[in-house]
């Protein structure tokens, strides 16, 4: 619902009705190749491969082999012609992720894939045509590198027709309750729970109160452990907290708990608005007795305004 994510989704909609190249960014963790099988699975290739190659994990020295492929005897142990990445993908689309990994002394052959659409195997002059997609990822900044002369710019301009940046976990915080109830309905259906199980309030507090480093990745995972560890039908502030890394505080020296304190004044200002400064209506919604309620107007200073 945040309003960087709606921008994504508009960027994510335009992609997929083209075949054009698509470079999407962002920190790890915030969904990257999520976002390409979207636009693949909504594009003219979504009846195709989708193939995903991880570039740091590739081995340096059998790199042009394992993306152009090769040829039987094109090199010692290749007894067999083999089949690269992107004929692989061929009819379908490459999800590149890290592209900011790429070799550069490979990176010559891989212009000339997005340009010609062809790749020409190890040990033969004979090129092969392709029809693919390519979608490319990375957490670095492939622009600034491409500045810097780290990556080709030619490279980075057609790699980057459509530019898709992700925005990261805490600059949508907007977005957690929905993102929390999503996962948390995903793990019921994947265990067969069939108990309603529901957030605190306190609960969101805290998520929304936490810097996320890992993002959705780790939310899937702090989740997933208060999940597990869970007793009734309602994840605690507590399941919550004793999955996360709160030990250091955000880059304005903020501590958890003082940010805790933040959100927890702002929900309950909320709650008192929509409630018209009703106590009892608004201890009922935040699910708190009433005293502790009035305890914490009175500790956070909280103005009751009354409307006309």
């Amino acid at each position: 619902r945040s309003e960087g994510m709606r921008s994504v989704r508009n960027e994510i909609e335009k992609a997929a009705g083209s075949d054009v190249n698509v470079l999407v960014s962002g920190e790890t963790g915030t969904g990257k190749e999520l976002v390409a099988r979207i636009i693949h699975s909504h594009s003219t290739f979504k009846d195709g491969p989708f193939i995903r190659v991880c570039i740091p994990t590739t081995p340096v020295s059998l790199a042009e082999a394992f993306f152009f492929g090769h040829e039987r005897g094109a090199f010692t142990g290749a007894v067999d012609k083999g089949v690269g990445y992107f004929e692989a993908a061929n009819q379908g689309t490459i999800f590149l992720d890290e592209i900011g990994d790429f070799p550069s002394d490979l990176q010559p052959l891989l212009l000339e894939v997005v340009e010609r659409k062809e790749i020409k195997r190890v040990g033969s002059p004979k090129p092969v045509e392709l029809n693919l997609r390519i979608i490319s990822a990375s957490n670095k900044q492939v622009d600034v590198m491409a500045a810097k002369g780290v990556f080709r710019k030619d490279l980075f301009y057609r790699l980057s027709t459509v530019s898709i940046h992700l925005p990261s976990l805490r600059e949508r915080t907007k977005d957690l309750p929905e993102l929390s109830l999503h996962i948390l309905d995903r793990l019921k259906f994947k265990y067969g729970v069939k108990k309603e199980l529901r957030f605190a309030p306190e609960a969101i507090w805290a998520m929304e109160a936490y810097q996320w480093p890992g993002n959705v990745r780790e939310l899937e995972s702090v989740i997933a452990r208060a999940f597990i560890n869970c007793e009734g039908e309602i994840i605690r502030e507590k399941d919550i907290v004793d999955s996360m890394n709160i030990t250091k505080a955000d880059k304005n020296g903020v501590t958890f708990k003082e940010k805790m304190k933040m959100v927890e004044k702002e929900f309950i200002e909320k709650a008192l608005e929509n409630n018209e400064y009703n106590i009892s209506r608004t201890a009922s919604e935040l699910e708190i007795p009433r005293s502790t309620l009035q305890r914490k107007i009175k500790t956070f200073e909280i103005k009751l305004l009354v409307k006309p």
